[in-house]
């Protein structure tokens, strides 16, 4: 109740003794060596965002990462290409693919840098043509180099069976291979 009598009083006019700044939060006035204390942190903050913003903004495409230059370059493939799109059938699942496209499948038992060909083509399509397969389009062939050999996200199975004492945990990691699609030929 002080605290808004005193502030009332400061907006009127009537009380000119409040030379320094009063600080609402914690109900007192600040002292010059506060005041200069804060204006330091806050002159420090800002100066470590803008590095941070510079360092982000100069970053030039030999700094990034050897993965990001690969999938950097794919993008810039894309655009010059057509869009001719198919979708391949590998390891049980589908893929919509493109040239210049990086995805992720089921491990393949082939080596890093390796070239590949998915011949389970279902459907090509462009902006003209749709050509749809039974089960498999004749003729067409996928392209692809393998990049990298790796393991997906860590799972937790965790099985449970209550009043019983029963629990069981264990862990799966996926082995996936990574793949760039580099041509989709149609004959």
């Amino acid at each position: 109740m002080y605290l808004v009598i005193k502030i009332r009083k400061m907006v009127e006019g009537k009380e000119n003794k409040a030379k320094k700044p009063f600080d609402l939060a914690q109900g007192k006035q600040k002292s010059k060596k506060e005041e200069k204390k804060q204006e330091a942190r806050s002159k420090k903050q800002d100066k470590v965002l803008e590095d941070k913003d510079k360092a982000k903004k100069t970053k030039t495409k030999s700094q990034l990462l050897p993965r990001a230059q690969v999938k950097e370059k794919a993008k810039m493939k894309s655009q010059k290409q057509d869009n001719l799109f198919a979708v391949i059938k590998t390891g049980g699942k589908q893929y919509l693919v493109k040239e210049g496209d990086i995805l992720e499948v089921e491990k393949l038992d082939e080596e890093e840098g390796k070239d590949i060909n998915f011949d389970d083509v279902l459907l090509v399509f462009d902006e003209k043509d749709v050509k749809i397969g039974t089960p498999k389009v004749d003729g067409v062939k996928v392209k692809a180099k393998v990049l990298s050999q790796k393991k997906g996200e860590k799972l937790i199975v965790f099985k449970y069976k209550p009043k019983k004492r029963y629990r069981r945990k264990t862990g799966h990691r996926q082995k996936l291979t990574e793949v760039e699609i580099q041509k989709i030929e149609v004959k």
